[in-house]
């Protein structure tokens, strides 16, 4: 799953930024950028959730390099 997508979920779950980048070890400014384009875009979560990965990056602006799929922490 891309990061973008974990993002959205654990703001849908209500974890605050500062929980969600430390769970996913990015930046809280990475997060901020993520939360704030989604409510820009006007998009459900389930609408985002579904999209291809190439679409998603091409919403959200990302280099496909920058945001690789996330191992599972042990």
């Amino acid at each position: 799953m891309s990061r973008i997508k974990q993002v959205l979920r654990c703001y849908a779950a209500g974890k605050g930024s500062k929980t969600t980048a430390d769970l996913l070890d990015i930046s809280r400014n990475t997060v901020r950028k993520y939360i704030s384009t989604f409510n820009q875009s006007g998009k459900t979560l389930e609408e985002i959730l579904t999209m291809d990965d190439a679409s998603l990056l091409a919403l959200f602006k990302e280099d496909p390099a920058k945001n690789k799929t996330l191992p599972h922490r042990k």
